[in-house]
């Protein structure tokens, strides 16, 4: 039995297992929890305990698991930021102090969605302080706190742990460039079938699925033509390129931003790879 091995996001943890062939298990059915090391919820980066024994066609089998949520290490973890469309009026999606605002902080439909190794990380895990904002015709636009996200820009920032991350578990800090644009895209496809954010897609390697990113696509509109894409696509925290190896990938899809920063989009998803299922 295997754990789905968790990142920090500062959300809580619901562990899943999984068997070698990347099959998930369903608590009380395929498995019972005899013990844990731990009590309250799983969030903090940290090792959590679990003993656990198999039921139906996993009885007989015992396992020791310890659960690792891994820690944000900023030095080495690809932190990237959606797209975020511009604001008007007296609306601003900077605080003074320069910090990009997230959550409840956040303008009105103007969500801002940050993602380390492609999670995406509740509000508040990571300050993000803008240092210069780049206009499409290539002037510098404004500086620091006075960047209002009024001009679409393509802006410099340094992600750092925010001040209500658990200790220890966001290390160092890191530059992150995200862009500000006119308008977003939201019309992604896999196989010309609709995909949005958080969706999971399964493929059982036993009947010949194999996952492809090349069959992503994105289009302004639908029946529009496809808009140029590069897919970063992770499995445990690491940039994979082959992904017929049962387990959890995490897959990141944007929009290549043209010059004038009219457009851009980005949407991430879950792909599940099944191996043979032994009964």
């Amino acid at each position: 039995m295997l754990p789905i091995r968790p990142l920090y996001t500062g959300i809580d943890k619901v562990v899943n297992f999984a068997d070698a062939a990347g099959y998930g298990l369903k608590l009380g059915e395929d498995y019972i929890i005899n013990q844990k090391s731990f009590t309250g919820n799983v969030n903090a980066a940290g090792t959590y305990t679990y003993v656990i024994e198999g039921l139906k066609d996993y009885k007989g089998s015992k396992a020791v698991i310890d659960v690792v949520v891994e820690k944000i290490d900023l030095s080495e973890d690809i932190v990237t930021i959606a797209p975020i469309q511009k604001v008007s009026g007296t609306e601003s999606l900077y605080n003074s102090e320069g910090k990009l605002k997230q959550g409840d902080d956040a303008v009105q439909n103007h969500d801002v969605i940050i993602y380390v190794d492609g999670e995406e990380i509740a509000p508040g895990v990571l300050t993000i302080v803008t240092n210069r904002a780049d206009k499409s015709d290539g002037t510098f636009e404004l500086n620091g706190a006075n960047y209002l996200g009024r001009v679409s820009a393509t802006v410099t920032a340094t992600a750092q742990a925010a001040a209500a991350a658990p200790a220890g578990s966001v290390e160092n800090t890191c530059t992150v460039k995200h862009n500000v644009v006119d308008s977003l895209i939201s019309n992604f496809y896999y196989d010309n079938d609709s995909v949005q954010n958080d969706d999971e897609l399964v493929f059982e390697t036993a009947k010949g699925e194999a996952f492809d990113p090349t069959r992503i696509t994105a289009a302004k509109a639908d029946g529009e033509s496809s808009l140029p894409l590069t897919v970063t696509v992770t499995k445990d925290g690491e940039v994979v390129t082959d992904y017929s190896e049962p387990g959890v990938y995490k897959v990141q899809a944007s929009v290549i931003v043209p010059d004038d920063l009219s457009y851009a989009g980005t949407v991430t998803f879950t792909v599940v790879v099944q191996g043979k299922h032994y009964s």
